[in-house]
């Protein structure tokens, strides 16, 4: 009963002041006159930004600031700043990071477009040195170097931005002079349902730039489409990246490329049920020929790589190994190889595809004409198929008479039927000739494969 007095004389003492002296915490304000300490509470806010506000403002929603730059300088940990539709010519440069369970959010505010223009800037966006930032829900363009930036570790350690989330946003016309869409430095980032194109385009004699360029460890880049791009759909190095569940067309060289350039390395990469197509180069290559380290382990399962005509279908050289093509459809005609890994060949792994089409087969330093010189020569492919129609939908999907149906192996990912399927997109059908057996969604990690080919 005396706390509760003590307390009620203070706030009638101090007025509105108390919560101000006392961290908004009046319930151990008696803790702290007894000389304890009153822990002060962190709260989140939210803060407005619109055309009609003034960076003046206290960016509440009724007197919102002008500028995101505005709000990006006083956004703390668990902050979210709300974007009202319009265009903002702004360098947007976040100054403080979140938490791993407090995110800084910016974000556009109910579904209203908002057009962050970059014309004559270096970027969009660029996350520098802080981490645990998310960026959803705009539309970048124009800028002269990566629309989004985030930077990496290489030339000073504390300047590299980890554990930003990049969703859903739209990213066009960047990088005229020479640069990508989205530049990933950093570790642990994660780009996912963005639409990328047109970017990379140097209107002034520089070497264009590609749609997404992964540079730092551990970053996922999922589920976006990556299209109409000046080189690589997704060009990476480092080490731990996923590259995952994207839709990749139209790119001026290939859909995705590994190369590594002095002192990175390129190990333990995954590229899984990605659509790949119509890539003016063709699908997958991976050079070991950068003056960095050898590309080492990488996965290349379930996807679908499809080209009515291009140079190479899905090629490793350079001394690059440790290469594993499991569980892929191939199909198209092929000016060069369409599958390969030259030279090289230590822990090379290949089952489980589907090649349709033409094009070289290359193991080690043998190019083969068929499969089944390549299958005889390298001691590959005993449960590959060749030279068989996968029967693929408009939309890339497996037909119902689809060969590829069950006939993939078990690689961690959940399936329907007797056995995986090939290529990116998992269907609901399963394999008419094989003993009866219950279609089920779940993981197989003891499925055997039946072996059974029409």
């Amino acid at each position: 009963m005396m706390k509760r007095i003590l307390v009620k004389r203070l706030k009638k003492s101090a007025g509105p002041a108390f919560h101000q002296w006392f961290g908004g915490c009046p319930i151990l304000t008696l803790v702290f006159l007894l000389g304890l300490g009153c822990v002060s509470l962190s709260y989140a806010s939210n803060y407005y930004v619109a055309k009609n506000g003034q960076d003046t403002n206290p960016g509440t929603l009724d007197r919102p600031f002008l500028t995101i730059s505005k709000a990006a300088k006083v956004a703390k940990a668990g902050d979210t700043v709300f974007v009202r539709a319009g265009t903002y010519r702004e360098r947007i440069i976040p100054s403080y990071s979140g938490t791993s369970s407090a995110y800084i959010t910016f974000q556009n505010y109910g579904g209203e477009q908002v057009i962050v223009d970059a014309s004559g800037l270096a970027q969009g966006f660029i996350l520098y040195g802080v981490s645990y930032v998310k960026i959803k829900g705009f539309a970048i363009k124009n800028s002269k170097r990566s629309c989004i930036h985030i930077h990496d570790h290489k030339d000073v350690p504390d300047r590299g931005s980890d554990h930003i989330i990049i969703e859903g946003n739209t990213v066009q016309n960047c990088g005229i002079d020479g640069y990508n869409g989205i530049y990933i430095g950093g570790r642990n980032n994660l780009v996912s349902d963005n639409d990328v194109s047109h970017n990379g385009y140097s209107f002034i004699g520089m070497a264009p730039g590609h749609g997404i360029y992964v540079f730092g460890d551990g970053n996922s880049v999922r589920n976006n489409r990556v299209y109409s791009n000046a080189r690589q759909g997704v060009r990476m190095q480092g080490n731990g990246n996923v590259i995952s569940e994207n839709r990749i067309w139209q790119n001026g060289e290939y859909g995705i490329a590994i190369w590594v350039d002095a002192p990175g390395s390129a190990n333990r990469t995954s590229i899984t049920k990605n659509l790949i197509n119509e890539n003016r180069r063709g699908g997958i290559r991976i050079w070991g020929e950068g003056s960095g380290g050898k590309p080492d382990t990488v996965y290349i399962y379930s996807n679908t790589i499809s080209n009515g005509s291009a140079r190479d279908a899905l090629y490793a050289t350079g001394g690059a190994k440790n290469i594993k093509v499991k569980n892929n459809i191939v199909e198209g005609n092929f000016t060069n190889v369409i599958l390969g890994v030259e030279n090289s060949t230590e822990g090379y792994e290949e089952d489980n595809n589907l090649f349709y089409g033409s094009g070289w087969y290359v193991f080690g330093t043998g190019y083969y004409r068929t499969y089944e010189d390549y299958r005889s020569r390298s001691g590959q492919g005993g449960q590959s198929l060749n030279d068989r129609d996968p029967f693929l939908e408009s939309d890339f999907t497996l037909n119902a008479a689809s060969p590829a149906i069950d006939e993939g192996t078990y690689i961690g990912f959940p399936f329907s039927g007797l056995a995986p399927d090939l290529g990116a997109f998992e269907s609901n059908y399963t394999n008419e000739l094989a003993a009866p057996t219950p279609t089920t969604t779940t993981n197989h990690a003891t499925a055997k494969k039946r072996g059974l080919r029409k």
